[in-house]
């Protein structure tokens, strides 16, 4: 979601889609196309819409919409409790073989990056790999290849991680823009690892449960 001049906002989305909202115009508008230059889509609905001279006379801010942003401003996302760092945790560093799964992940790895912070390296059968990085004081703002539009695009995220139970982590992102929620639960069972993948909605990705092999126990 985007801002714009006049308290209107917008929202762009794939293959030339977007939904404009000028509460002060008193306009909705929504567009499909085949441009892929958001810009210009933006430019003929100020040139045709916004500034003219039609729609000129609303300019004042309306109660309902008042009522509106404050609304907006009041609304929260429940943010996962921080927990300290157990000394178990050292037990989860290195690399797992994942079985077979609807995502095609096919390594994890986990690296310790001081006291208290955590990188997840997954590496896909047919992308490129992605790396994730938690601290378990504070949320971690940082950028992910992640599925948007049924195809994948470097998003805005934001990171979790808290060591529910000695034997459990819970890692928690929200990528900002989609915007999607996603945990990973990582079970600590022996050496290897469960893992629970889960996301509050999506169109093409599934949740899914994989075992992790550790990769660095020779037989």
């Amino acid at each position: 979601m985007k801002t714009g001049y006049n308290g209107s906002f917008n929202h762009p989305g794939g293959f030339g889609t977007l939904c404009y909202i000028s509460p002060r115009k008193n306009i909705v508008i929504a567009t499909t196309s085949r441009k892929k230059n958001y810009e210009e889509i933006m430019d003929l609905i100020q040139e045709k819409f916004i500034e003219s001279p039609v729609c000129c006379q609303h300019s004042e801010m309306s109660n309902d919409y008042k009522k509106l942003i404050e609304r907006i401003d009041t609304l929260t996302y429940p943010t996962p409790e921080f927990m300290p760092v157990l000394p178990e945790a050292s037990q989860l560093y290195g690399s797992y073989i994942i079985s077979d799964n609807s995502h095609g992940l096919v390594k994890i790895s986990f690296e310790e990056n001081g006291q208290n912070s955590l990188i997840m390296h997954m590496h896909y059968l047919d992308r490129e790999s992605s790396t994730l990085q938690f601290d378990f004081t504070k949320p971690i703002e940082d950028y992910d290849i992640f599925v948007k539009d049924i195809q994948f695009h470097n998003q805005k995220y934001v990171s979790y991680a808290a060591w529910i139970t000695p034997s459990l982590l819970r890692l928690t992102i929200i990528y900002l823009e989609t915007p999607y929620v996603v945990t990973y639960d990582i079970l600590l069972v022996n050496k290897n690892i469960e893992i629970e993948f889960k996301m509050n909605v999506s169109l093409n990705l599934k949740n899914f449960r994989a075992t992790g092999i550790n990769s660095n126990i020779t037989m």
